[in-house]
């Protein structure tokens, strides 16, 4: 929702493409193929306890993704393979961070951690399955796409999964809580994206 309502988003991702264009040698792909590296690395620290430095490489790689396609597109040079890797890669990151869920405090409710933790992984990668699986079946074309707008897009889905992360190390209680609601939000958004999917397809077919 922020990315596509937001002016104040769309002005800082611009300014972080001119900027990174102008100052930095490295193409975009160099962001792309980073931030996954940094999630990756991310996951082992989780994994030895090394939580506050696990955090902090999710971060980045989650600034990588923001500079990867704003640098493209300050150097006119975004691509459909570009945007095909750079989704395709941002799947590999979200599931990274879900999976360092499984070594840290997280309180369950209702049902065990791992189960949650399950259920986090599918409802937090679908929606963008939804819009793209829709795209590609003729459903919503390119330019009606932007109209499918999401109450949990990437960017308020990265700022959850990386906020229960930094919540876990003050209280498993909280953290839980921030799972849960991120299921919730995440199915809601599965549901908002069907419905406008079929919307949007049913008012262009009879246009």
């Amino acid at each position: 929702m922020i990315k596509e309502k937001s002016r104040t988003w769309q002005k800082t991702s611009m300014f972080l493409g001119k900027f990174f264009a102008k100052y930095s040698p490295f193409p975009a792909g160099f962001y792309t193929i980073n931030s996954l590296i940094l999630a990756t690395v991310a996951v082992f620290y989780s994994y030895s306890h090394y939580y506050i430095t696990a955090i902090l490489l999710f971060l980045l790689a989650g600034i990588f993704d923001v500079i990867d396609g704003s640098v493209a597109r300050a150097r006119n040079k975004a691509s459909n393979l570009g945007a095909f890797v750079d989704g395709t890669i941002d799947r590999f990151v979200d599931f990274a961070i879900i999976f360092s869920y499984f070594f840290c405090e997280i309180k369950a409710f209702y049902l065990s951690l791992d189960q949650l933790i399950c259920i986090t992984s599918f409802v937090v990668i679908l929606p963008s399955f939804i819009v793209a699986y829709a795209n590609h079946r003729g459903a919503v074309s390119d330019d009606n796409e932007t109209l499918i707008w999401r109450v949990m897009n990437r960017g308020e889905m990265l700022f959850f999964m990386i906020g229960i992360l930094i919540t876990s190390l003050f209280s498993s209680y909280w953290a839980g809580v921030l799972l849960l609601l991120l299921i919730f939000l995440s199915t809601f958004t599965i549901i908002q994206t069907i419905f406008l999917t079929i919307y949007h397809a049913s008012k262009h077919k009879s246009a």
